[in-house]
């Protein structure tokens, strides 16, 4: 595996040299050191380092908490924490700006590869997961019926175009709603209000089909019979409804 390349930010001289050693000897590359926030984010933008050790004091106008949280917004770059201070105050700020780790000085050098490695772990599980939630939405928009993944809670999360056209209801409007308000039934011959069987799919594990006899009422009042199911995403906390025009 490729050697990670870490960014040490850190105001004392002596300090940086230090860690920039201790790094090299475990075996990682340091591309870049910084004293100061402004340094900082120039030599982000010039080595795009795999990992930031971060010193909470720094001289200037920035201290390494809103350092951090610049890289937060504007790059994808995990951020460790590395500092003296452990006081409340000053954690509550760290935590605000999600670092991958916090080390307090004095450290082992155990300890510091290890919340390393963690921490590089993590980016990159984070990573796997975003690129697989882009996947699943992009397969959903291609599919032609209509499709709805809810939550536990059975509040909407995705609404692919063909669930968008069947109901009426825009993505951004039916996101955080309840399936029940967007996805209306009825039955055709009784003209009598149909319960969506999403809870009834969450609890058996296996999918649900909906009444043959359903009407899908959309936003503006207009009726389309339908047919589909529900299933629930097995080890997952979601729902997934899918239904087409009969």
């Amino acid at each position: 595996m490729t050697a990670a390349d870490i960014m040490v930010v850190e105001d004392e001289r002596i300090v940086a040299h230090n860690l920039q050693n201790e790094l090299v000897s475990l075996g990682y590359r340091v591309p870049a050191v910084a004293s100061s926030g402004k340094e900082a984010l120039e030599k982000i933008e010039q080595t795009w380092p795999d990992l930031v050790l971060m010193d909470i004091v720094l001289k200037g106008d920035m201290d390494g908490i809103e350092v951090s949280d610049e890289i937060r917004d504007r790059y994808d770059i995990p951020v460790v924490y590395l500092t003296a201070y452990a006081d409340d105050a000053t954690l509550k700020r760290a935590k605000m700006t999600d670092p991958y780790g916090y080390l307090v000085k004095p450290y082992e050098e155990k300890e510091l590869r290890t919340t390393i490695e963690l921490a590089l772990f993590k980016h990159r599980l984070q990573g796997i997961s975003r690129d697989m939630r882009l996947w699943l939405s992009a397969i959903l928009r291609s599919i032609a019926d209509g499709v709805m993944v809810m939550d536990r809670e059975g509040c909407i999360r995705i609404s692919n175009g063909a669930a968008q056209k069947l109901t009426g209801w825009p993505e951004d409007e039916a996101f955080g709603c309840q399936l029940s308000k967007v996805f209306r039934l009825l039955d055709a011959k009784t003209r009598v209000a149909l319960n969506c069987p999403a809870a009834d799919a969450m609890r058996v594990r296996r999918p649900v089909h909906l009444d043959q006899n359903a009407l899908l009422i959309a936003r503006d009042g207009q009726e389309v019979r339908v047919e589909g199911n529900i299933a629930a995403i097995v080890g997952s906390s979601l729902t997934s409804s899918s239904a087409m025009p009969q």
